[in-house]
């Protein structure tokens, strides 16, 4: 009896799972969007959702911005490009075209307890992630040997590499392992743990804002020594940003980007925000649903915050021109 009744369960799961994405499929929400920060006056290259503030390079400055688009604090002396934060454990990490990567940790003032430069190359160290899983922190960063950003389909790209680092104390860190290594750039990578499995998402371009795709990467075991083949997410058929993933309540994957589809060619300046979803097996459920925006278009998409049955989009509107911090809610 117990077995018809959890068979009845989980048959009734399916058909809510099937029916949410057959009503929801090319759909987009009918929620209004509103703006809650239009700051055109930051030059921010990199920016995340931190608490109720958000972390930002600021004119290549480690920043802190609140919703109103004002500065909390500037910290002068940390060199930032890219960005990634456990902001529950007031831990940041930044990569810098000095060819560094360090780690800083804040109190809940945002006060600096401790910066350290973790590595350091004569090569660009960029896009650097963090997590923690149980009591150890993973990140992963990319090296860019040779020429970065190539933008000449007939020029030899340089060589990026993902690596997989683990540290126990933030200060310490050891490689894991190679998660991907090519002549092609690798940028906008973003990672989760879940059931005792890394998983790591990246663009993949030929040339920069030429057309990429969005892979995801699997380890084959729970302490990323070794990876899966790449599935692909996104074809290359237009400049893909991809910004962040996230597990619905009904156990679908949202990837979220900006691209220009219906600009091709014209990269940040003519992108829109979009997401595609998979099921628990990363086969492709809806694609390109495009997010409603006051934009319309011009959007490179940094981060998607959920809280209280509203999302949080953050974006920059003209990266080339303008570089305007944006922060919409639906």
């Amino acid at each position: 009896m117990w077995d018809r009744m959890k068979m009845r369960v989980q048959l009734l799961f399916m058909l809510l799972l099937v029916l949410t994405v057959l009503l929801g499929a090319g759909k987009t929400s009918e929620k209004k969007t509103e703006v809650l920060m239009d700051a055109s006056e930051l030059y921010c290259d990199d920016s995340k959702f931190y608490g109720e503030a958000i972390i930002a390079s600021e004119n290549y400055k480690l920043a802190l911005i609140g919703f109103d688009g004002e500065n909390i604090k500037i910290f002068e002396d940390i060199c930032a490009n890219w960005i990634d934060a456990i902001a529950e454990e007031g831990v940041v990490i930044y990569g810098n075209v000095n060819g560094e990567v360090g780690i800083v940790k804040l109190d809940s003032n945002y006060n600096v307890i401790s910066n350290e430069i973790i590595m350091t190359t004569d090569h660009l160290l960029i896009d650097p992630t963090i997590i923690k899983a149980g009591d150890t922190y993973y990140a992963t960063i990319t090296e860019i040997v040779g020429t970065p950003n190539n933008s000449d389909i007939n020029s030899e790209n340089g060589l990026y590499t993902i690596r997989f680092y683990m540290s126990q104390d933030l200060s310490n860190w050891s490689v894991v392992s190679e998660i991907v290594s090519c002549k092609n750039n690798l940028e906008d990578v973003d990672i989760f743990y879940r059931k005792g499995i890394f998983h790591v998402i990246y663009e993949k371009e030929e040339v920069d804002g030429g057309d990429s795709a969005v892979y995801l990467q699997r380890s084959k075991d729970g302490e990323g020594k070794s990876w899966e083949e790449a599935v692909t997410l996104l074809e290359s058929d237009c400049d893909h940003e991809p910004a962040v993933i996230e597990r619905t309540w009904y156990g679908t994957y949202r990837l979220y980007y900006s691209c220009d589809k219906e600009n091709v060619g014209q990269s940040y300046m003519g992108a829109k925000m979009y997401y595609s979803e998979y099921d628990g097996r990363f086969k492709m459920l809806k694609k390109d649903v495009e997010i409603p925006s006051t934009a319309e278009e011009g959007i490179l998409l940094y981060d998607v915050l959920r809280s209280n049955g509203t999302q949080k989009f953050l974006f920059c509107k003209n990266y080339y021109t303008d570089h305007a911090l944006f922060i919409e809610e639906r």
